[in-house]
């Protein structure tokens, strides 16, 4: 008897009115509204709706869902109350949309201090090319959740959404639009203290005739313990005045990063810039990230410079001694086409000077970048089975590069093919200040292809004096003419290849005993298959104490070299695509 009256009432206490979450319909009153009927009552139902401003601050309660009728409402800035977990949907999704009526240097929604957990699903956010804000977040407030799913934010003249204060961030399948004439943020969190942010599946499009782009700026101005994850997004951003600079992704100071299978397309003035995925070392010394993972982008870009993806500063003086303990970026695509690319960077990772981490940069395609793979003030960096093209427009400068007093950085199982006029496929560098050298460095088992022109292949600094421990198991190949001095290392020019014995300098001074200077074979270097070939003089040739110990490697198509206890799979091919697994494992072709 005592089981029965409980449940009864608890059954009572669940069907009373404040348990019951409802539901609001809005649309607007102000001219320019073309919804029906126009919203004036008080009743907030689907036959007598409400102003969007009325059914939030005198129905809603935690819990609520506020509907919007199909067309466009207008009305005043809207503040969200201070509620939880409120709800703003339109009846038919994505068939209503919501405007400012007050006019330029608005925001047409404004979610209020108190108003933490609101979700806004599928109404369309239109700041009509007038509005500074699609949707601004209280920067006097601490908002505990915001949730975007499946949200257009269009037309805003500085940032669809803006954040000062923000606890968390989850979007999905938003969309992002505006050409105004001012520099364009997709969404600028900038809080004292970030919580979690996970954006994916949504598209970020841009068109600054005549002025600067960020698809997204995450920089907490006082860092965040909490992670940042960017996922599946489609970034399409165009600049067209002279100088001015494009960043897809421009952050700094967050716990972890992971950033993953998301396509940018970056079109730049002849003189501009364009970054891809940029995160910039910790302004904070507490602020040194746990981890970042940067794998399966696609990044287009058409600019002479800038960064496809690049990780810390290029500084010789920032010391901070705040980086990213563990760097990993792999499986990524990167392209430059049509416009000749100066000073692109392909990849760059660079470490405050002294700074201890740890990168792997793997199986990424660059083409068409000034520079390949580079590591600066790096320690112990490893980048290994890239592939790296240039073109007869951008055509590659230089493909591996370790500058600035870089330490024990190695270079394996690289694919470099130069279709330009001339490129460098590898080349160390002293610090800009010349104090400091690059030092205990390794460039083994890669294939350096010049297909047309003249072709420099190892060069470091005439005024360095920095050292290349191992510098083996390479093929050296060039379809046109070689510098008069292809080889220069320690202001030494050496003109021939070798072997020893034989006159050849390069060799004879003791470099690349093991190498090769000989076409590589790739199956058809037109068309990017740079494949060997049976007969190649790059099959089984690779050194394979390099990898020996090291779990779990793989080649550029995801061929196993070693297991997970570090045992050898393959006969070591040169290059970054394998083509000779032990027997029972079948070809690799």
């Amino acid at each position: 008897m005592r089981r029965f009256l409980l449940s009864l009432i608890i059954i009572s206490a669940l069907a009373a009115p404040g348990w019951t979450a409802n539901t609001w319909y809005f649309c607007g009153a102000s001219t320019g509204s073309t919804c029906s009927p126009a919203g004036s009552g008080t009743t907030c139902s689907q036959a007598a709706p409400c102003t969007l401003t009325y059914a939030a601050g005198t129905k809603a309660s935690s819990g609520d869902t506020l509907l919007g009728l199909n067309g466009i409402s207008v009305e005043a800035a809207f503040v969200t109350p201070a509620v939880t977990n409120l709800t703003i949907d339109c009846v038919n999704p994505g068939q209503c949309t919501i405007r400012d009526a007050t006019g330029a240097d608005a925001k047409v929604l404004y979610q209020g201090a108190a108003a933490t957990g609101l979700t806004i699903a599928s109404p369309i956010i239109d700041g009509q090319g007038a509005q500074t804000y699609g949707l601004q977040q209280n920067p006097g407030g601490g908002v505990a959740a915001l949730t975007l799913n499946g949200t257009p934010i269009e037309n805003y003249t500085s940032a669809a959404l803006y954040s000062a204060t923000m606890h968390a961030l989850s979007a999905t399948g938003f969309s992002l639009l505006s050409s105004g004439t001012g520099t364009l943020y997709g969404i600028n969190v900038t809080p004292s203290a970030a919580g979690a942010v996970s954006l994916s599946g949504g598209s970020i499009t841009h068109l600054a005739a005549g002025n600067n782009s960020v698809g997204i700026k995450g920089i907490p101005a006082s860092g965040s313990a909490n992670p940042l994850i960017i996922s599946g997004t489609n970034f399409n951003q165009t600049s067209g005045a002279a100088g001015n600079t494009i960043y897809s992704l421009y952050l700094s100071d967050w716990s972890s990063y992971s950033i993953h299978g998301n396509t940018h397309t970056i079109t730049g003035a002849t003189t501009g810039a364009g970054y891809g995925d940029r995160i910039l070392n910790a302004s904070h010394a507490a602020n040194t990230a746990t981890s970042c993972s940067i794998y399966g982008e696609t990044i287009t870009i058409n600019a002479p410079g800038g960064i496809s993806i690049g990780i810390g500063n290029d500084s010789d003086t920032d010391t901070n001694g705040n980086d990213i303990a563990n760097i990993q970026i792999y499986n990524n695509t990167i392209q430059s086409t049509g416009v000749s690319t100066t000073s692109l960077h392909g990849i760059l990772v660079a470490w405050e000077p002294a700074a201890a981490s740890t990168a792997k940069v793997f199986s990424n395609k660059v083409s068409g970048a000034a520079f390949t793979v580079s590591f600066k003030h790096a320690t112990n960096g490893l980048s290994h089975h890239n592939v790296g093209t240039g073109t007869a427009i951008a055509p590659m400068a230089i493909g591996s590069s370790i500058d600035k007093a870089s330490s024990g950085s190695i270079f394996a199982n690289m694919t470099y093919v130069e279709n330009g006029a001339s490129g460098i496929f590898f080349h160390t560098e002293q610090s800009d200040d010349g104090a400091t050298q690059s030092t205990n460095s390794t460039f083994k088992n890669s294939i350096c292809y010049g297909a047309a022109g003249s072709t420099g292949l190892i060069y470091d600094d005439a005024a360095n004096s920095s050292t290349i421990t191992a510098l083996d198991y390479n093929l050296y190949f060039s379809a046109g003419s070689l510098y008069a001095d292809p080889w220069i290392y320690r202001s030494t020019n050496y003109t021939t290849f070798g072997p020893a014995g034989t006159g050849g300098t390069w060799q004879n001074a003791g470099y690349d005993t093991h190498g090769v200077n000989a076409d590589p074979l790739f199956y058809n270097v037109a068309s990017g298959d740079y494949r060997l070939r049976l007969g190649s003089p790059a099959r089984g040739k690779a050194d394979p104490s390099v990898w020996s110990g090291t779990a779990s490697i793989t080649d550029i198509n995801s061929i196993r070299i070693t297991d997970g206890a570090g045992h050898l799979t393959v006969i070591l091919d040169m290059g970054a695509y394998q083509s000779q697994p032990q027997s029972g494992m079948g070809f690799g072709m």
